[in-house]
């Protein structure tokens, strides 16, 4: 609950960590999904992704958008390269394009790791001309950081730029690149369950954060009920609880004769043992 203590402590570590103001919990990563498809809407438009996640294409096209993945030229390439998880900057650029014939864009999404793509980091500079690229066009960028951590502590490894920093140092970088972020924190980050969404520090829409925080509103009463409208009746009068005392409720059903046949157990006592020089059969009593 936003009141507890426990709740204030997690919101200053994604505030310290994202350098975003707005921070959302959720309960995993397809409900922040779910939340900012719906609160900043994508209708009739596409998401461009280096690969969107599996959870992520379907919030897309249940919200009416389309998810349009554009890994780049590496990720089809069998040889080794660093940074698999990168997109085509020429295709996000034709996209992005105030002239490209087609669906408009709706948002930009780096997901890190590229998991949709077997895993694969993206890099620091890759994601500053990405976001560069979107913030020419308009679009607001968004980082799916459900593996974050594994892609900063990549970049140490792989990035000359990077070498003598620290994982926590290169992740903070890359959030402030973006616009905002979703996180399910069930993979390697600083929690075990649950998630969180940073809604957007700059976008089209002055009011997205106030947006996605906004409780659903009730919706209206349908005409179709045919009461809907009517004045409702008032509730009938309870009837009075009757105790009843007679004896013969409470005076237990005659039990039946005992019979001469074997009972069966376990409900009644065991028959008297008669001698037998015949094989003993099994008891369920034994």
């Amino acid at each position: 609950m936003p009141g507890a203590r426990s709740y204030r402590r997690f919101e200053d570590v994604v505030r310290e960590l994202t350098g975003h103001k707005h921070v959302l919990p959720v309960h995993q990563g397809r409900a922040a999904e779910r939340i900012l498809f719906n609160s900043l809407p994508v209708q009739r438009r596409i998401t461009l992704s280096d690969g969107h996640f599996d959870t992520t294409i379907a919030n897309v096209l249940l919200a009416g958008g389309e998810p349009v993945d554009i890994p780049g030229p590496e990720a089809r390439e069998a040889a080794p390269h660093p940074f698999k998880g990168n997109l085509d900057l020429d295709r996000l650029a034709e996209h992005l394009d105030p002239g490209h014939r087609g669906p408009k864009a709706a948002r930009v999404i780096l997901t890190v790791t590229d998991n949709a793509g077997g895993g694969h980091p993206v890099s620091p500079d890759h994601a500053r001309k990405v976001a560069e690229l979107a913030r020419a066009a308009g679009v607001p960028f968004f980082l799916d950081a459900a593996r974050f951590a594994e892609n900063a502590h990549l970049i140490t490894r792989r990035d000359p730029a990077a070498r003598g920093r620290t994982a926590a140092e290169v992740a903070r970088e890359l959030f402030r690149l973006a616009d905002g972020s979703w996180c399910s924190m069930k993979k390697d980050a600083f929690g075990n369950i649950g998630g969180f969404l940073t809604p957007p520090r700059t976008t089209n829409s002055p009011n997205a954060a106030a947006t996605c925080s906004s409780p659903p509103k009730a919706a209206p009463a349908t005409a179709a009920c045919p009461d809907a409208t009517s004045k409702p009746s008032p509730p009938a009068s309870p009837k009075p609880l009757t105790l009843t005392t007679s004896p013969t409720a409470r005076t237990p059903p005659p039990r039946s004769p005992p019979s001469s046949r074997t009972p069966a157990c376990p409900w009644s006592p065991r028959p008297a043992a008669t001698p037998s020089t015949s094989t003993p059969q099994p008891s369920c009593h034994t």
